[in-house]
């Protein structure tokens, strides 16, 4: 699991939302974990049922955003933290802190692991002749720096990408979001 800068579980129990049942709980995984292969050989099965493409929905790397005063930045699991030392030579950080160094290339890191995480799926759904597209709900907000699914850095991998309109009244951002997923494609 993704554990946030307080180094707790990113966990969801969606009671009133629609995809999750009272007593199921979403969970977010670490795109560094085990579960980055499992999701892999997932690609594999899914060729081998024949489906022509897949839909990745939106991935990032925090947990859920209730709201302001629950936002929960991710991930700090042991292989996050492990690569982001490696990678950086920085410590993680243990708070959010715009002005902080090791926060900052945090930020950067997270984007650069969903982007690497994103164009493996890509790579491996096309070398079995499947078509992919993923999920981006973040364009033009600023949740692409709290999620890690900034389009401008994740977009560049080859997936065709799709944005999750909702706009709620707000034709304009819809709009925007419809043609930047144009370009990307």
């Amino acid at each position: 699991l993704q554990l946030d800068l307080d180094g707790e579980p990113i966990v969801y129990g969606g009671v009133g939302d629609a995809w999750l049942e009272p007593d199921w709980e979403d969970a977010w995984m670490s795109p560094l974990s085990g579960y980055r292969d499992f999701f892999l050989s997932r690609v594999g099965s899914l060729a081998e049922a024949g489906v022509d493409g897949i839909y990745v929905d939106a991935t990032f790397l925090p947990g859920f955003q209730l709201d302001e005063e629950n936002l929960r930045w991710g991930s700090t699991d042991r292989n996050f933290a492990e690569a982001f030392t490696q990678e950086t030579e920085l410590d993680l950080p243990t708070e959010v802190d715009f002005d902080s160094e090791e926060f900052r290339a945090f930020l950067g890191f997270r984007h650069e692991v969903l982007a690497d995480y994103l164009g493996e799926i890509q790579q491996e759904a096309e070398a079995m002749g499947l078509v992919t597209f993923w999920e981006s709900s973040t364009n033009d907000t600023p949740e692409a720096t709290l999620l890690g699914n900034d389009t401008a850095v994740t977009g560049r991998m080859g997936l065709g990408f799709s944005p999750e309109i909702e706009p709620e009244g707000d034709y304009l951002a819809a709009f925007r979001m419809a043609k930047a997923a144009r370009e990307l494609n």
